[in-house]
């Protein structure tokens, strides 16, 4: 019966993968609305899972090694070297986009600007730039910028039988920051540490790289499908545990947080860090097994996503303030209201996904002009974005707009 539920790899993209990314994107979109709904079991009240940041960097680092076996170094480097400037472009991109939506719309973004008129700005342009500085979350993609430019060193040491070298460099940083957080800390404005979680990402890579001699020799112990079941029956118990307990705010057991996978800023310690390892295990585990049932339930939500997962992210963070504007938006309103809301932001954000990627692969990516002109298109999707916000401020969301207060140079005294 199990048999006929599971998961058969029929080509070679892995989309389970695709599953689980997209998953994360849905986890991330029902956290970042910021309005409490019945989603929230599905998170643990954004506690169990932050935010899913661990699974993104999990499943970067694991698909990264995964895709490399077999590969020419050379061809593994340019495909590398392409999607750090794919992340670079979009990570400055948001950050510029709402940062001049902020600055000339005043619409409700995430953090605030550290100048008043464009006269200040030089300055903020150039941390920008250099990654120093950040906005609107676009400090989540700073540390993948790192993680994917230091993963070139990585994999040359995979590639030339020296797996060893990443694991001790990576369990070497973390252990510094254990000690002392100060000693790896980044004069760049990352989402989290880089030196606490790094292992999530290097040592996932180690694991994606020799995959398969792992597979090959789980699946040769005699009793494989009996331990598979008892990880997944632990798992569970373990995730409906934690969820129950923060979404209900159980008494007496705060205790527990300290074993979730709510990972501080500047602190990771090596019992979550293990059991972050561990909840993903068991989560691919379940989609192995059940994959038929969850695939035909939610696949044709998730997986979309997950195959596109860094543009899901940016064109998130833009649906976001565009569902701020909808007049009424409740601040605090009952769950099952809450639940429509937050409905509505998912079919918002969705419906625009699969409108900007459509238009990005298939008629964009038509022609080697268009491919290039495919990379830029986080950028000139923040123009059209800002463009927008403008016209909505003036027209609906501030009547009284007051263009001199903003724009001073264009209006001298």
């Amino acid at each position: 019966m199990i048999s006929s539920l599971k998961y058969e790899n029929a080509g070679k993209r892995d989309l389970r993968f695709d599953w689980l990314r997209g998953f994360a994107i849905f986890g991330m979109s029902v956290a970042h609305v910021s309005i409490a709904s019945y989603y929230d079991y599905l998170y643990g009240n954004s506690q169990f899972l932050t935010s899913v940041t661990e699974m993104f960097f999990f499943m970067s680092g694991f698909l990264l090694g995964l895709v490399s076996v077999g590969r020419q170094f050379q061809v593994t480097m340019d495909r590398i070297v392409r999607r750090t400037w794919q992340v670079y472009l979009v990570t400055v991109s948001i950050a510029f986009g709402f940062g001049a939506a902020l600055l000339l719309a005043r619409v409700r973004v995430w953090g605030e600007l550290p100048f008043v008129y464009f006269r200040d700005i030089t300055d903020w342009v150039v941390r920008i730039l250099t990654l120093m500085d950040s906005f609107h979350f676009s400090n989540i993609l700073i540390l993948y910028v790192f993680f994917l430019a230091a993963s070139v060193f990585a994999m040359w040491a995979l590639q030339t039988g020296r797996t060893w070298y990443v694991v001790a460099v990576s369990m070497g940083i973390y252990l510094l920051s254990y000690l002392d957080p100060e000693l790896t800390r980044l004069p760049f404005a990352t989402f989290r540490h880089l030196g606490f979680n790094n292992p999530v990402f290097f040592l996932a890579m180690v694991l994606g790289y020799h995959n398969h001699q792992i597979e090959d020799w789980w699946h040769s112990r005699r009793r494989y499908v009996l331990m598979d079941a008892i990880i997944m029956a632990f798992g569970a118990a373990g995730i409906v545990g934690f969820i129950y307990i923060h979404v209900n705010q159980v008494p007496g057991w705060r205790w527990l947080e300290s074993y979730d996978l709510a990972t501080r800023m500047d602190y990771f310690p090596l019992l979550n860090l293990l059991l972050t390892f561990f909840y993903l295990r068991v989560y691919l585990l379940f989609l192995t097994y059940f994959w038929k049932p969850l695939d035909k339930l939610v696949g044709w939500f998730f997986r979309p996503m997950g195959e596109r997962a860094l543009e899901a992210f940016w064109i998130h963070l833009v649906a976001i303030p565009l569902f701020y504007l909808i007049p009424g938006l409740p601040e605090k309103p009952p769950l099952w209201l809450g639940t429509l809301w937050v409905s509505l932001y998912l079919a918002l954000f969705y419906g625009l996904f699969r409108l900007l990627t459509w238009w990005r692969y298939k008629i964009l990516a038509a022609t080697p002009r268009g491919r290039v002109l495919a990379d830029w298109l986080p950028f000139l999707t923040m123009v059209v974005t800002l463009l927008a916000f403008i016209a909505a401020a003036i027209i609906y969301v501030v009547p009284d707009y007051v263009w001199q207060d903003k724009l001073p140079f264009l209006f001298p005294n």
